[in-house]
Protein backbone atom coordinates (compact mmCIF):
# COMPACT_ATOMS: atom_id res chain seq x y z
CA UNK A 1 0.00 0.00 0.00
CA UNK A 2 1.26 3.45 -0.86
CA UNK A 3 2.15 5.72 2.02
CA UNK A 4 -0.67 8.19 1.37
CA UNK A 5 -0.93 11.49 -0.44
CA UNK A 6 0.82 14.83 -0.33
CA UNK A 7 -1.16 18.02 0.34
CA UNK A 8 0.47 21.45 0.51
CA UNK A 9 3.91 19.78 0.63
CA UNK A 10 2.92 17.71 3.67
CA UNK A 11 2.49 13.94 3.54
CA UNK A 12 -0.58 12.30 5.04
CA UNK A 13 -1.12 8.60 5.68
CA UNK A 14 -4.38 6.95 4.63
CA UNK A 15 -5.43 6.55 8.26
CA UNK A 16 -4.96 10.31 8.76
CA UNK A 17 -6.95 11.04 5.60
CA UNK A 18 -9.84 8.82 6.77
CA UNK A 19 -9.74 10.49 10.18
CA UNK A 20 -9.82 13.93 8.56
CA UNK A 21 -12.88 13.01 6.48
CA UNK A 22 -14.80 11.57 9.46
CA UNK A 23 -13.85 14.61 11.55
CA UNK A 24 -15.26 16.81 8.79
CA UNK A 25 -18.54 14.89 8.87
CA UNK A 26 -18.77 15.36 12.64
CA UNK A 27 -18.00 19.06 12.32
CA UNK A 28 -20.68 19.31 9.64
CA UNK A 29 -23.21 17.95 12.11
CA UNK A 30 -21.98 20.46 14.68
CA UNK A 31 -22.37 23.17 12.07
CA UNK A 32 -26.04 22.31 11.66
CA UNK A 33 -26.42 22.25 15.44
CA UNK A 34 -24.76 25.65 15.62
CA UNK A 35 -27.19 27.01 13.03
CA UNK A 36 -30.11 25.85 15.14
CA UNK A 37 -28.68 27.64 18.18
CA UNK A 38 -28.02 30.71 16.06
CA UNK A 39 -31.61 30.79 14.79
CA UNK A 40 -33.01 30.27 18.28
CA UNK A 41 -30.99 33.15 19.72
CA UNK A 42 -32.05 35.47 16.91
CA UNK A 43 -35.71 34.69 17.53
CA UNK A 44 -35.52 34.69 21.30
CA UNK A 45 -37.07 37.81 22.84
CA UNK A 46 -37.48 38.66 26.49
CA UNK A 47 -39.31 41.66 27.81
CA UNK A 48 -36.86 44.10 29.28
CA UNK A 49 -33.83 42.85 27.30
CA UNK A 50 -31.37 45.68 27.78
CA UNK A 51 -30.25 47.71 24.81
CA UNK A 52 -26.57 46.85 25.25
CA UNK A 53 -27.17 43.12 24.88
CA UNK A 54 -29.43 43.85 21.95
CA UNK A 55 -26.71 45.81 20.16
CA UNK A 56 -24.12 43.10 20.84
CA UNK A 57 -26.54 40.45 19.61
CA UNK A 58 -27.27 42.42 16.43
CA UNK A 59 -23.54 42.88 15.81
CA UNK A 60 -22.69 39.22 16.32
CA UNK A 61 -25.59 37.56 14.59
CA UNK A 62 -26.79 40.09 12.01
CA UNK A 63 -23.87 42.19 10.76
CA UNK A 64 -21.34 39.33 10.74
CA UNK A 65 -22.24 36.68 8.21
CA UNK A 66 -20.15 33.97 9.91
CA UNK A 67 -22.00 32.02 12.54
CA UNK A 68 -19.89 32.85 15.59
CA UNK A 69 -21.19 29.98 17.71
CA UNK A 70 -20.46 27.40 15.01
CA UNK A 71 -17.00 28.85 14.40
CA UNK A 72 -16.15 28.61 18.09
CA UNK A 73 -17.43 25.03 18.26
CA UNK A 74 -15.26 24.06 15.29
CA UNK A 75 -12.15 25.69 16.72
CA UNK A 76 -12.62 24.18 20.18
CA UNK A 77 -13.65 20.68 19.15
CA UNK A 78 -11.92 19.89 15.83
CA UNK A 79 -8.40 19.17 17.09
CA UNK A 80 -9.32 16.91 20.06
CA UNK A 81 -11.92 15.10 17.91
CA UNK A 82 -9.32 14.43 15.19
CA UNK A 83 -6.68 13.31 17.70
CA UNK A 84 -9.12 10.98 19.49
CA UNK A 85 -10.41 9.37 16.30
CA UNK A 86 -6.92 8.92 14.88
CA UNK A 87 -5.25 7.61 18.04
CA UNK A 88 -7.89 5.18 19.22
CA UNK A 89 -9.75 4.15 16.07
CA UNK A 90 -8.45 4.82 12.56
CA UNK A 91 -4.72 4.44 13.22
CA UNK A 92 -5.51 0.80 14.13
CA UNK A 93 -7.59 -0.02 11.07
CA UNK A 94 -4.80 -0.35 8.50
CA UNK A 95 -2.28 -3.05 9.55
CA UNK A 96 1.38 -2.55 8.63
CA UNK A 97 0.61 0.89 7.22
CA UNK A 98 3.64 2.61 5.70
CA UNK A 99 3.96 5.98 7.44
CA UNK A 100 7.39 7.01 6.15
CA UNK A 101 9.40 6.32 3.02
CA UNK A 102 12.73 7.78 1.98
CA UNK A 103 14.53 6.91 -1.24
CA UNK A 104 16.80 9.99 -1.23
CA UNK A 105 15.52 11.04 -4.66
CA UNK A 106 14.39 14.48 -3.48
CA UNK A 107 14.53 16.84 -0.51
CA UNK A 108 11.06 15.91 0.83
CA UNK A 109 12.69 14.85 4.12
CA UNK A 110 15.46 17.03 5.53
CA UNK A 111 18.11 14.81 7.13
CA UNK A 112 20.65 16.09 9.64
CA UNK A 113 23.94 15.17 7.94
CA UNK A 114 27.34 14.84 9.62
CA UNK A 115 25.80 15.33 13.08
CA UNK A 116 29.00 14.75 15.06
CA UNK A 117 31.35 16.73 12.85
CA UNK A 118 34.40 15.93 10.76
CA UNK A 119 38.09 16.79 10.94
CA UNK A 120 38.26 17.63 7.25
CA UNK A 121 36.38 20.00 4.98
CA UNK A 122 35.33 17.35 2.48
CA UNK A 123 31.77 16.08 2.47
CA UNK A 124 31.79 12.66 4.15
CA UNK A 125 28.01 12.33 4.63
CA UNK A 126 26.05 13.25 1.52
CA UNK A 127 22.98 12.54 -0.57
CA UNK A 128 23.71 11.87 -4.22
CA UNK A 129 22.21 9.87 -7.09
CA UNK A 130 19.30 8.63 -4.99
CA UNK A 131 21.46 7.32 -2.12
CA UNK A 132 22.79 8.46 1.23
CA UNK A 133 26.55 7.89 1.12
CA UNK A 134 28.94 7.65 4.09
CA UNK A 135 32.62 7.86 3.14
CA UNK A 136 35.34 8.53 5.72
CA UNK A 137 38.82 7.08 6.06
CA UNK A 138 40.20 6.58 9.61
CA UNK A 139 40.89 9.89 11.36
CA UNK A 140 38.21 11.81 9.49
CA UNK A 141 35.28 11.87 11.94
CA UNK A 142 35.61 13.61 15.29
CA UNK A 143 33.54 11.45 17.66
CA UNK A 144 35.40 8.13 18.04
CA UNK A 145 35.40 7.69 14.29
CA UNK A 146 31.60 7.52 14.10
CA UNK A 147 29.08 9.71 12.28
CA UNK A 148 26.12 9.64 9.92
CA UNK A 149 22.70 11.16 9.32
CA UNK A 150 19.53 11.30 11.38
CA UNK A 151 15.88 12.22 10.89
CA UNK A 152 13.27 12.97 13.55
CA UNK A 153 10.01 11.27 12.58
CA UNK A 154 7.09 12.79 14.52
CA UNK A 155 4.23 12.62 12.03
CA UNK A 156 1.84 9.69 12.76
CA UNK A 157 3.86 8.52 15.81
CA UNK A 158 1.77 7.56 18.87
CA UNK A 159 3.16 6.73 22.31
CA UNK A 160 2.74 3.05 23.12
CA UNK A 161 2.26 1.96 19.49
CA UNK A 162 4.81 -0.38 17.90
CA UNK A 163 6.68 0.58 14.71
CA UNK A 164 9.22 -1.11 12.48
CA UNK A 165 12.06 0.81 10.83
CA UNK A 166 13.77 -0.85 7.86
CA UNK A 167 16.69 0.39 5.79
CA UNK A 168 18.46 -1.14 2.80
CA UNK A 169 22.25 -0.76 2.86
CA UNK A 170 25.21 -1.89 0.78
CA UNK A 171 28.92 -1.03 0.59
CA UNK A 172 31.51 -0.43 -2.07
CA UNK A 173 33.83 -3.25 -3.09
CA UNK A 174 36.48 -4.03 -0.43
CA UNK A 175 34.97 -1.51 1.98
CA UNK A 176 35.95 -1.76 5.65
CA UNK A 177 33.46 0.83 6.91
CA UNK A 178 30.91 -0.23 9.49
CA UNK A 179 27.17 0.44 9.66
CA UNK A 180 24.31 0.05 12.09
CA UNK A 181 20.76 1.31 12.36
CA UNK A 182 20.26 3.25 15.59
CA UNK A 183 16.93 4.41 16.99
CA UNK A 184 15.83 6.34 20.05
CA UNK A 185 13.13 8.86 20.88
CA UNK A 186 13.69 12.50 19.99
CA UNK A 187 14.98 13.27 23.51
CA UNK A 188 17.65 10.55 23.47
CA UNK A 189 15.92 7.88 25.56
CA UNK A 190 14.88 4.30 24.73
CA UNK A 191 17.91 3.66 22.53
CA UNK A 192 18.26 0.51 20.42
CA UNK A 193 20.75 -0.72 17.77
CA UNK A 194 20.85 -3.20 14.91
CA UNK A 195 23.32 -4.80 14.73
CA UNK A 196 24.83 -4.28 18.20
CA UNK A 197 28.35 -4.23 16.71
CA UNK A 198 29.20 -2.36 13.51
CA UNK A 199 28.92 -4.46 10.37
CA UNK A 200 30.15 -3.98 6.82
CA UNK A 201 27.16 -4.58 4.50
CA UNK A 202 27.58 -6.70 1.36
CA UNK A 203 28.59 -5.01 -1.89
CA UNK A 204 26.66 -7.18 -4.32
CA UNK A 205 23.09 -6.44 -3.10
CA UNK A 206 21.57 -4.21 -0.38
CA UNK A 207 21.00 -5.82 3.00
CA UNK A 208 17.95 -5.05 5.15
CA UNK A 209 18.50 -3.79 8.68
CA UNK A 210 15.40 -3.50 10.81
CA UNK A 211 14.34 -2.57 14.34
CA UNK A 212 10.98 -2.66 16.08
CA UNK A 213 10.50 0.38 18.28
CA UNK A 214 7.83 1.49 20.76
CA UNK A 215 7.84 5.15 21.89
CA UNK A 216 7.15 5.29 25.61
CA UNK A 217 7.51 8.98 26.51
CA UNK A 218 7.71 11.14 23.37
CA UNK A 219 5.68 10.94 20.15
CA UNK A 220 8.70 10.66 17.90
CA UNK A 221 11.49 8.42 16.62
CA UNK A 222 15.00 9.60 15.79
CA UNK A 223 16.36 7.45 12.98
CA UNK A 224 20.16 7.31 12.83
CA UNK A 225 21.94 5.89 9.79
CA UNK A 226 25.15 5.47 11.72
CA UNK A 227 28.58 4.64 10.34
CA UNK A 228 32.16 3.95 11.45
CA UNK A 229 35.26 5.08 9.57
CA UNK A 230 37.10 2.80 7.17
CA UNK A 231 38.05 2.32 3.56
CA UNK A 232 35.46 2.59 0.80
CA UNK A 233 31.90 3.72 1.42
CA UNK A 234 28.48 2.81 2.85
CA UNK A 235 25.47 3.29 0.57
CA UNK A 236 21.92 3.56 1.96
CA UNK A 237 19.21 3.14 -0.68
CA UNK A 238 15.97 3.56 1.26
CA UNK A 239 14.37 3.85 4.68
CA UNK A 240 10.84 2.66 5.47
CA UNK A 241 8.79 2.97 8.66
CA UNK A 242 5.68 0.85 9.18
CA UNK A 243 3.07 0.96 11.91
CA UNK A 244 2.55 -2.55 13.32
Amino acid sequence: MKKGIKILNKEFTWSQIITFIITGVILGLLNEFGKDIYTAIKRYKVNGLNKLFGKISDFLFTKIETNIITLLLIIIISIPVFNFLYKFIFSKLIPNEKIFFEDFSSDKHVWNLNYWGTQETKDTVKIENGHLVLQAIPGTWQANGENGAFYDLTNSIIIGRKYEVICKVSSSINSTMGFRLWLHDTQGNNSTLSPIEFQTPPNDAPKEYKIRFTPTVYSGIRIHLHGREGQGSIIIKEVVVRKL
